[in-house]
């Protein structure tokens, strides 16, 4: 992901980066609070659709290079279904809670590298791995209270979230790097279609532009991230995503009033440093 300008501007890069990781909880808390009222099928379809019009300026200049795969079409299902499951979790639990859970998708990544694609996996990869699924357990606690439809729902995201991680890698060397940002959200946009008729509520003025801003949003913060991935040097930036999760539940203590319990907390805390030392080592 490095390329000749990494040693020339990695300020520029971890400062895209630091940005991206403010404005992506932020899309996410206008979510939760959009997901209370309507469904998230409808809130994915228009942040899907807004992200796909900023989008269009991109396909047309990489028209030449656009050449659709059954690789990129489950790339962009497992884009659609992660931001469906991620904004229906929103609705049931805590953002910073649903945001850990999420993040288990590093562990998923390096756990299916190592048993099902043979990669290398060196002991601190492992002991990070099995640090972050303590820190998910204290954040779930299993047998304390009934296993709510957010736990399994921010769950199936994480899987969702490693598959797409998965195929971005196995794509990200014959594609560039904008059409990897622009092709999910124009499929989420046309495969959400059909199901809209029974699922949709019809929002305000002041919610239209709540969806279309969350769509915004994130097309914006995606796009930080292609530029510090392009600025810097992966080590340096990869760690920096995990800021996501730490500024997740500074909104969710603000906006929502979701102040962490001290095992919750102390789980989201694991989560986050083995996720910070797996990203660095794997960056590496």
């Amino acid at each position: 992901m490095v390329n000749h300008l990494s040693d020339d501007h990695p300020a520029i890069g971890i400062s895209a980066m630091v940005l991206a990781m403010v404005l992506l909880p932020i899309s996410d808390a206008l979510s939760k609070h959009l997901a209370v009222i309507y469904p998230p099928e409808q809130i994915a379809w228009v942040r899907n659709l807004a992200h796909a019009v900023l989008m269009l300026p991109v396909l047309f200049c990489h028209r030449s290079a656009l050449h659709l795969s059954g690789a990129h079409g489950l790339r962009a299902l497992a884009f659609v279904l992660m931001t469906v499951c991620y904004i229906a979790a929103l609705a049931w639990m805590p953002l910073a809670n649903a945001l850990a859970v999420v993040f288990l998708f590093p562990m998923i990544v390096t756990l299916v590298s190592s048993l099902m694609l043979g990669e290398r996996v060196g002991t601190l990869r492992w002991v990070t791995v099995m640090a972050g699924l303590v820190g998910i357990l204290l954040i779930v606690r299993p047998g304390y209270a009934p296993m709510g439809p957010g736990i399994l729902l921010a769950g199936a995201a994480a899987l969702m979230t490693a598959l797409y991680v998965l195929m971005t890698r196995s794509l990200s060397a014959l594609t560039p790097k904008s059409l990897l940002l622009a092709i999910p959200a124009c499929v989420g946009a046309v495969v959400l279609v059909p199901v809209l008729p029974w699922r949709w509520v019809g929002p305000t003025a002041i919610d239209w532009c709540a969806m279309v801003l969350v769509g915004g949003i994130s097309a914006l913060a995606h796009f930080l991230i292609i530029t510090a991935y392009s600025r810097a040097e992966a080590s340096a930036v990869a760690p920096l995503s995990y800021l996501q999760l730490v500024f997740g539940v500074g909104i969710g203590v603000l906006a929502f009033g979701d102040v962490p319990g001290r095992v919750t907390g102390t789980g989201i805390l694991i989560v986050l440093v083995s996720g910070v030392v797996l990203s660095w080592r794997e960056a590496r």
